[in-house]
């Protein structure tokens, strides 16, 4: 009789751990496997799916610590297993940028005047701005900058911004500084981690980018759009919206289509779970739901180079 075999102790199919890493669901120790017998790999397969269902799904959740009860409970996004072709180093630098956004919010961060307060002028300073500008992009930028990024200017529009993550200037389209890109571009694939820009088909972009083929060559629409159920964003990517604003990713579940942002210069939650406007707020949206969709251009990701 041939003998059973016994599996590694973490039965887990690599596949399946990506799979709930994109969904931000924490990977821990499975339960205790069982030994498998010789049988065919469609079977065993089917007891692996068993053993991780079994696991469940497990979420971290971060109460907020504001001066008064919230009833908003964040949710602290986990990278167990990095996402494919992104280094967990990268993982670590988004997800401390991730913090400082809902550090920030629950500070409760609020204009004083039109664009203005103490702590938004830090963010503008920041970002190389004087007071007085929109500072959705500030606020994002700052997250990141704490973090290490490097180009904190680059997010003060969602224009700039979406150029930056397609390895393009909105300020400079020159054939000079096309090329200085395309180079860094080239740079950053030798390292293994390039910028991303992720668009639904929704997005308004598509058109922006067929009206110069030629400035976005290099940059295939086709393999950068996606459905809302393989949205392949995550907590710390940068959210930039149809209407000219920016936010941060805090956590998107793609089975349901739930996204919940960190933003500043909007209206939204409140630390205190009370509406707030003008202020540092979390939102959240539906994208199973075809105008919560057409809300977004695409959602960014820096490259590990653009951090110190």
């Amino acid at each position: 009789m041939a003998q059973p075999i016994r599996p590694a102790p973490v039965l887990m199919d690599p596949r399946l751990l990506i799979q709930r890493a994109r969904q931000n669901v924490s990977v821990t120790a499975p339960v205790a496997a069982p030994v498998l017998s010789p049988l065919s790999n469609k079977v065993r397969l089917s007891q692996v799916s068993q053993i991780l269902a079994r696991s469940g799904d497990q979420l971290q959740l971060s109460l907020p610590k504001p001066t008064k009860p919230s009833a908003m409970s964040v949710l602290r996004p986990l990278f167990a297993v990095a996402p494919t072709g992104t280094s967990q180093a990268l993982l670590s630098r988004l997800a401390q940028a991730v913090q400082v956004g809902l550090s920030e919010w629950r500070k409760g961060v609020k204009e004083t005047s039109t664009n203005s307060s103490s702590r938004i002028d830090t963010y503008a300073r920041n970002a190389y701005f004087g007071k007085g500008y929109e500072w959705c992009g500030f606020f994002t930028a700052f997250a990141h900058t704490q973090a290490g990024f490097k180009y904190p200017e680059h997010y003060a529009s969602y224009q700039k911004a979406r150029e930056f993550f397609i390895y393009r200037s909105y300020t400079d389209h020159s054939a000079s500084k096309n090329q200085q890109l395309d180079g860094l571009r080239l740079q950053h694939q030798a390292q293994g981690s390039t910028r991303q820009y992720y668009m639904l088909q929704e997005s308004d972009n598509h058109a922006y980018l067929k009206s110069n083929p030629k400035l976005f060559s290099h940059y295939s629409a086709a393999a950068n759009t996606f459905q809302w159920q393989n949205l392949p964003i995550q907590a710390g990517d940068v959210a930039l919206f149809n209407h000219g604003h920016v936010g941060m990713v805090v956590s998107y579940n793609a089975q349901t289509g739930h996204l919940v942002t960190v933003e500043g210069n909007t209206a939204g939650k409140g630390p205190d779970g009370k509406h707030w406007t003008q202020a540092v707020v979390m939102k959240e949206y539906n994208l199973s739901q075809s105008n919560d969709r057409k809300r977004f251009d695409g959602f960014g990701r820096p490259a590990l180079g653009d951090f110190a």
